[in-house]
């Protein structure tokens, strides 16, 4: 199977998050250790009215308490498997593509697996970890109930207890420090008015003042402080 993907483009996960709600409401394994993706793979993925395919990085390869490896992305408010990714207007989760190759696979690499399986066998189960994010995820965080935001770069994220975290700089940092020695906030953190993890494409087109993404987004964040 070589679908014609569009990479980077504007796609059904940017124009579904203003137009309809996007949802993951399905029960999902604990994640017991993670992996983070190196070699720029992505999820495919495609909507019910709309014959082309999209993609995602993936964040990391994760094995789950039911035994599944599988990768993760950062979609809308949380850190989910690719294949539990769902949108409430239709849509499936295809499968993963490397940068390098057009053919679509259904299975983490082998050599993930390997090491996930590894690492379960001799690490413990949910010991914290601390991951760079080198795929540009940004978080929208609501600044007040007039319509203010911002889009917080997300330098890296926090496993702990089977969940994945992302984490921002709440001012200026350089990062030439390890992320263990930065000062990091956590999405979660209250106060914070996290909402939604973005990909870059979309937030280099809101920092750019694109119209149609300024639109979009001040549409969004309307409905949001209703």
């Amino acid at each position: 199977m070589n679908p014609s993907i569009k990479h980077d483009k504007s796609d059904p996960n940017v124009t579904g998050i203003f137009s309809k709600k996007v949802t993951n409401d399905a029960p999902i394994s604990p994640i017991i250790s993670i992996s983070p993706e190196l070699a720029g793979i992505k999820m495919i993925y495609q909507c019910d009215d709309d014959a082309r395919y999209y993609s995602l990085p993936i964040l990391c390869w994760s094995i789950l308490a039911s035994g599944r490896i599988t990768g993760l992305v950062a979609w809308q408010g949380s850190v989910c498997p690719c294949d539990k990714v769902q949108l409430a207007y239709g849509g499936k989760w295809v499968g993963y593509q490397s940068m390098n190759s057009k053919t679509l696979e259904f299975e983490a690499p082998e050599s993930k697996r390997a090491e996930l399986q590894t690492m379960t066998r001799q690490t413990e189960r949910n010991q914290p970890l601390l991951i760079p994010d080198i795929i540009g995820t940004h978080a929208l965080l609501l600044a007040d109930r007039e319509g203010g935001y911002n889009l917080k770069p997300v330098v890296g994220w926090r496993f702990t207890n089977g969940e994945i975290i992302g984490l921002f700089h709440n001012h200026y940092e350089k990062r030439s420090k390890p992320l263990s020695e930065q000062h990091l906030m956590a999405v979660d953190t209250p106060g914070t008015g996290f909402v939604y993890y973005f990909h870059y494409a979309i937030a280099k087109r809101v920092h750019a003042k694109e119209p149609s993404a300024m639109a979009s987004m001040r549409a969004l964040v309307s409905r949001l402080t209703l």
